[in-house]
C-alpha cells in the first residue's frame, strides 16, 4: 500500500465585491482591511503599496479607505486546499 504525503493545491478566482470597511490596519508595505459584504462572515483584504519607495505621510494618510465606508474591491481570491491520500 502506497501512502501519499499531504499536498497543498492553490485555487485562484477573480472576485468583485461591495462591502463595508469594518477595520483598517496599516503597515509600510500594505493596508489590511476587514470588509463585510453582508453575505457571510467578514472577509480579509490586502492592498499592497504600488510604489517601491515608502513615503510614510502619504501612505498612512491618503491611501487608506476610512472605517465604515462602502468600497468595491476587485482581486484574486486565494485559498489553499489540503488534500491527503490514505
Amino acid at each position: 500500500m502506497v501512502r501519499h504525503k499531504a499536498s497543498c493545491v492553490p485555487l485562484l478566482f477573480q472576485v468583485t465585491l461591495i462591502g463595508l470597511v469594518k477595520s483598517v490596519n496599516e503597515s509600510p508595505t500594505r493596508i489590511n482591511y476587514v470588509i463585510d459584504d453582508m453575505t457571510g462572515p467578514p472577509l480579509d483584504a490586502r492592498r499592497f503599496n504600488d510604489s517601491d519607495e515608502y513615503d510614510e505621510a502619504e501612505t498612512q494618510t491618503h491611501n487608506a479607505y476610512p472605517h465604515n465606508t462602502y468600497v468595491r474591491a476587485n482581486g484574486m481570491l486565494r485559498a489553499l486546499l489540503v488534500a491527503s491520500g490514505q
